[in-house]
């Protein structure tokens, strides 16, 4: 895969009866290294009203079939995705303060090809022991040059 990527970015949140389901979708311009084993893909993204930027990194690990998402920035966050029963806590930090979450992973689905890594997640996102929503996620990484993504 070459340096320069897109990363598009894809899922589905289900907030329950009461709620609609959220769709959300967005392509980025990124860099990529492959770095002991591990897919290295960094955007940058800039932040609502306050046209703040955040740095994100995500880390793709097929071999411990897991997902690492740090931001860095306006807001900050470690968020981990593996699969297994664990409940993992995030604090989800924000120009108004820290917000506690839980994540809990289902399912987690890595395609390696030559030029592109897709990503599957199924997860939870908790408050208090309090399932919020549940989410599927896709995050597919390309080289620029070989992408095929229409908009």
């Amino acid at each position: 895969m070459t340096e320069e990527i897109l990363i598009k970015i894809s899922g589905m949140r289900m907030l329950g009866e009461d709620n609609e389901d959220e769709e959300v979708e967005m392509i980025v311009p990124g860099s990529y290294r492959f770095e002991e084993g591990i897919h290295k893909a960094t955007y940058e993204e800039f932040q609502g009203d306050f046209h703040e930027r955040v740095v994100n990194t995500i880390l793709v690990d097929p071999k411990g079939k897991s997902l690492t998402v740090k931001k860095e920035g306006f807001l900050e966050a470690l968020m981990y995705f593996a699969e297994s029963n664990d409940t993992l806590r995030v604090d989800y930090t924000g120009p108004y303060g820290s917000l506690p979450l839980e994540i809990r992973t289902e399912k987690v689905s890595i395609e390696e090809e030559e030029d592109r890594v897709n990503t599957s997640i199924r997860y939870y996102v908790l408050s208090a022991g309090i399932m919020l929503s549940e989410c599927n996620i896709k995050v597919d990484i390309c080289s620029k040059s070989s992408a095929n993504i229409h908009l």
